[in-house]
């Protein structure tokens, strides 16, 4: 589970070792007969407060069983501090200062010869790519690489032919006046209790503070 922007911990040498095991993946797998489907899901700007990662006050059901038959990361962090130039980095596999994408809302920019998009990889090796799949097709990259996707729903894919479907959950971006995560909290089954929330020690302990965290979490 990787999301953009503030995953502490070592994300540079674990995805070193994810874009090996792609590499690998996509070298090996041919040769046993076996492709399986791959679901990308990416959260904006969240840290990992979530159940799987041990966080007290928050329940994940759902993400607790993709945790628990899938990988958990628990040495990744970004390598930038802003979301663009982070996801453009989990895409390519290389630090942003390499393909000159590492600013804010850089466009146009073209890749270096020999550095390819993920989904490109797994394209070459049989896989349709699909972006959205219902949520946003949100990509903002920085980069020029298109086609980037092959669709927008892995149902448009050929019988039989796997899939690769990242799926974008912008609602964890922070919104103006926290306006679209009030009607989330609304819906949640499980509400975080203000009361019941771990301030970040930069955080002063005060209640508007505690519930503006819990409507976060």
């Amino acid at each position: 589970m990787i999301k953009t922007a503030t995953l502490p911990h070592g994300f540079l040498k674990v995805w070193k070792w994810f874009m090996l095991t792609v590499g690998v993946f996509l070298l090996v797998v041919p040769l046993l007969g076996q492709r399986p489907n791959i679901v990308w899901i990416m959260a904006e700007d969240i840290s990992p407060e979530l159940e799987c990662y041990g966080h007290p006050a928050v329940r994940t059901p759902h993400l607790n069983t993709l945790a628990s038959e899938g990988a958990r990361y628990t040495r990744a962090f970004t390598t930038a501090p802003s979301c663009t130039p982070s996801r453009n980095a989990m895409m390519l596999g290389v630090y942003q200062t390499r393909t000159d994408t590492q600013d804010q809302r850089r466009r146009g920019i073209t890749l270096p010869a020999g550095v390819k998009p993920i989904t490109h990889l797994l394209r070459e090796a049989g896989y349709f790519t699909a972006l959205r799949c219902g949520y946003s097709g949100k990509t903002d990259l920085n980069f020029d690489a298109e086609p980037l996707f092959d669709g927008n729903d892995w149902k448009q894919r050929q019988p039989g032919q796997p899939f690769f479907a990242q799926i974008t959950l912008n609602i964890t971006h922070r919104q103006p006046n926290n306006g679209g995560w009030y009607p989330v909290r609304e819906q949640s089954a499980h509400p975080v209790d203000p009361t019941d929330v771990s301030l970040p020690p930069y955080f002063p302990d005060h209640p508007v503070c505690r519930m503006d965290w819990a409507i976060y979490l």
